[in-house]
């Protein structure tokens, strides 16, 4: 039996396989004489391999030209300290460096350019499989050499490329970060950890935590606070909201090209800290307690419900004198602040990596036939607005009308253009998107396609 599950799954991969799509791309490079073969075939494959995943962004909707103009933008930058070594390395600066060296330092140039540009990005990863039809070389120009490849893309890992080098550095910006913590104890009370009330131990480690949290994240939070019950069940209550429900309460005499209303906690994050301090035994004869501290953290997005980062804490076991309660409390507690601190340095790489924040308009759809309209209008969107990072979201159905808020990324005039384009285009049954007026292109209406009459 199991050989025949093998033999099937074997059939339906290699079905699989042959039945994907494969994309035709060209390359091309001018060869000096001393090139090696294996260094002209890599920048013919890595001139084939940008020719095919530019095919691939065009079809996808995606703007090439930005992603390319970016890619070879952030690739200068990058290359700039290996050309500034090999200048130094060659003594280019130098009036007196010879002609001949000179000349060395641009043939090195060049080579580490190509070499470098090859493979930045790794942008081959997107490149699934492929196989080279031709090479070949000019027949006026010996030098100029040709190659032809069919290829299959990973479009997912192709689009993370896109939207990687196209963010241009740009990163969110927060404006609170909530700290909650979670203190518990296990075969112990807070008496033995040396203090006779919780806070008295609690507060000290939670105000280390929001101090350095403050100093070191300032360039991506503008606030940090600690927690309460109260503010804790407005968060839970917040983060319980449907996705659809866009965070936020669209007001009805709103323009429809109004940006929606701030939310308290859209632009925030959410600490939560969880430290268990187990008293694992106690030597009265010598005065000495062993505790063991175990824990972990996780940090939220409030705007969109997702994890920004997760640490379990490197579990740690300490013994303490218990004569000076004082000192006993103060190790106590130092061992528990250190404890998230070694991923703590980590946190502000996490949130330059989070998507810029996005803008948002207001969609007025007109014309509707049914809720389903606005689903398939609000679907239709997402994968139409790829370039713009296009996060429709329900707001609103009453009837005919309803509203999408619409979250975007870049300019205001891209997402118009972008619906301009779109304007008749079929929502994938027999309804079409069009725009009401070119002059406001966020007024929409949901009309049936009419079938074409031809004469007999």
């Amino acid at each position: 039996m199991t050989k025949k599950i093998i033999f099937l799954l074997s059939i339906l991969f290699s079905i699989s396989i042959g039945a994907a799509t494969y994309i035709q791309g060209e390359g091309h490079f001018f060869a000096k004489d001393n090139d090696s073969l294996g260094f002209v075939k890599k920048q013919l494959l890595a001139s084939a391999f940008r020719d095919v995943m530019t095919k691939e962004l065009d079809s996808m909707g995606l703007d090439t030209k930005l992603f390319w103009q970016q890619y070879d933008k952030k690739f200068e930058d990058y290359f700039e300290t290996i050309k500034l070594s090999l200048k130094e390395k060659y003594k280019i600066d130098d009036p007196n460096t010879s002609q001949k060296r000179r000349g060395n330092y641009q043939d090195a140039l060049r080579t580490k350019r190509l070499r470098a540009k090859s493979s930045y990005g790794r942008l081959q990863r997107a490149i699934i499989s492929y196989s080279i039809k031709k090479m070949s070389r000019s027949t006026q120009m010996a030098n100029s050499r040709y190659l032809s490849l069919n290829a299959r893309v990973d479009k997912k890992m192709l689009r993370n490329f896109y939207f990687k080098f196209t963010r241009e550095g740009e990163s969110r910006h927060f404006k609170t970060l909530y700290v909650s913590t979670n203190f518990n104890l296990k075969s112990m009370t807070w008496l033995d950890a040396g203090v006779e009330v919780e806070s008295d131990f609690t507060s000290v480690v939670k105000e280390h935590w929001k101090n350095w949290l403050k100093q070191n994240l300032g360039s991506y939070v503008d606030n940090v606070e600690l927690t309460d019950l109260l503010s804790e069940e407005k968060l839970n209550a917040y983060l319980s909201l449907p996705e659809d429900a866009g965070k936020t309460i669209a007001t009805p005499d709103a323009d429809a090209d109004s940006a929606a209303p701030a939310d308290e906690f859209e632009d925030s994050l959410w600490l939560k800290v969880t430290s268990t301090i187990q008293n694992l035994s106690t030597n009265e004869l010598l005065g000495e307690r062993k505790y063991k501290v175990s824990g972990d953290y996780v940090v939220l997005d409030l705007k969109t419900n997702k994890l920004v980062r997760h640490f379990d804490f490197v579990t740690e076991s300490k013994s303490y004198k218990t004569e000076d309660k004082h000192q006993l409390s103060s190790n106590l507690a130092s061992l528990v602040y250190r404890m998230p601190m070694v991923d703590f340095q980590e946190l502000g790489k996490s949130l330059v990596e989070l998507p810029p924040k996005m803008k948002r308009v207001r969609l007025t759809v007109n014309n509707l036939s049914s809720v389903q309209d606005l689903i398939s209008l609000k679907n239709f969107l997402s994968n139409k607005g790829l370039a713009q990072r296009f996060s429709p979201s329900l707001d609103t159905y009453a009837g005919q009308t309803g509203r999408i808020i619409l979250g975007f990324q870049g300019e205001n005039e891209a997402v118009k253009e972008t619906l301009i384009k779109l304007n008749n285009e079929s929502l994938g049954n027999d309804r079409k998107m069009v725009i009401e007026s070119p002059e406001n292109p966020f007024i929409l209406s949901i009309q049936k396609i009419e079938e074409e009459v031809t004469e007999s």
